[in-house]
């Protein structure tokens, strides 16, 4: 990522996605400007190319309009809408990793 990481907080960190989901969370001042989609982008490339998964999904509040934006934007498609027990109702986002042209 080339953007200033003291700006993005992620409760998920990238050790934690081999559990096939990512999480972000930006305090209010780095919000709007392109940070969630570039963490986005660098954590979907870390899943497919280190650890090797080919799907990923994110859970969403069904009110986080910019979060749903950023995650079609990298490609999720909405899955469905599930009740986590301590969290209430979520969007699912599902990403499909598919292999690079050369085969990576």
């Amino acid at each position: 990522m080339t953007r200033d990481l003291q700006e993005i907080q992620g409760p998920d960190r990238l050790a934690r996605l081999a559990r096939d989901r990512i999480g972000l969370l930006l305090v209010p001042a780095a919000q709007g400007r392109g940070y969630a989609t570039e963490a986005g982008a660098a954590a979907l490339d870390f899943a497919r190319d280190v650890l090797k998964l080919r799907t990923l999904v994110t859970y969403l509040a069904p009110d986080n309009e910019p979060s749903k934006r950023v995650a079609e934007k990298l490609g999720g498609e909405l899955d469905g809408v599930v009740e986590l027990l301590s969290h209430g109702r979520h969007c699912v986002y599902r990403y499909r990793l598919t292999l690079r042209p050369d085969g990576s």
